[in-house]
């Protein structure tokens, strides 16, 4: 059976994928189908899926190298999401890249950055499903000097069923072991088709007694250090990015955001308190 292969592109950056089963290469390319590109593109990576092998092992290799053998389609898919995050930061080193979900609304960007278990991917889901325009619900590309945040729009990846009132989709959603994937645009979202300048920055937390959401306008210090420290390659630019780092919060109204509550949540996101 000759291998499928896809070709997508992050960030302006060609990938393609070359799985051995067409279950597989069905499974990414409903991951990364907003990305998808034309074959002439030459790929600055490559990515393939071997397997299975006769004890129902898949193997994932990049550029040739062996980086991980699973069973579970959704580690192989976790692994490519991380990979790929190295390779495009190695690639765009001109970019300021913030792990953190992307919305826009009137035409600014709505950047979600946290910890793993914040609840960016579940609030990025819900605000997609209010309608905001989907750019990523993991890697955030800003551009230094102008402020502008790039798309990356995969499947929206959610560890668990979403909170009520959301719900999973009857189609566009891929269901592995351990993972959600869900086709923003099956939430009647809007795919960005390109960068929209950084409006807000909500630094979610998630404190299991809180019993509301509460949010707090951070000082210009504060939210320097906070996006700091959920930036991805900073010491790749200038003075190791401190400068790109104050001129974004400077732009952008910053909060800290405690989520309990998704409804509400959204709410408290889409009508800030003035800062």
């Amino acid at each position: 059976m000759e291998p499928a292969l896809g070709v997508y592109q992050a960030f302006g950056v060609p990938f393609h994928v070359r799985c051995e089963r067409p279950e597989m290469a069905r499974a990414v390319d409903h991951v990364y189908r907003e990305m998808i590109c034309s074959s002439g593109h030459a790929p600055r990576v490559t990515i393939e899926i071997r397997g299975p092998s006769p004890t129902g092992e898949h193997d994932l290799v990049f550029d040739g190298e062996p980086v991980l053998r699973s069973r579970r389609a959704g580690d192989i898919i976790h692994e490519i999401d991380n990979q790929l995050s190295i390779h495009i930061e190695t690639a765009r080193p001109d970019l300021y890249f913030v792990h953190g979900g992307v919305l826009a609304l009137d035409g600014k960007a709505i950047l979600l950055p946290g910890e793993s278990g914040a609840g960016k991917s579940t609030l990025t889901y819900a605000l997609a499903s209010a309608g905001l325009e989907y750019l990523s619900d993991e890697l955030a590309g800003i551009e230094p000097g102008t402020g502008l945040v790039h798309p990356y729009p995969r499947a929206i990846c959610l560890k668990r069923e979403p909170p009520a009132p959301l719900g999973i989709p009857e189609s566009g959603c891929l269901r592995t072991e351990w993972t959600l994937h869900v086709a923003a645009r099956s939430l009647s979202a809007t795919i960005a088709a390109g960068p929209s300048p950084l409006g807000w920055v909500f630094f979610i937390r998630y404190v299991p007694s809180q019993k509301a959401p509460a949010i707090r306008p951070l000082s210009v210090g504060e939210a320097a250090l906070r996006l700091y420290q959920n930036a991805l390659n900073q010491l790749a630019h200038p003075e190791c990015g401190l400068d790109s780092t104050l001129d974004f919060v400077r732009e952008a109204r910053c909060y800290e955001l405690l989520s309990a509550g998704i409804e509400d949540t959204v709410r408290m996101v889409l009508d800030p308190p003035e800062g």
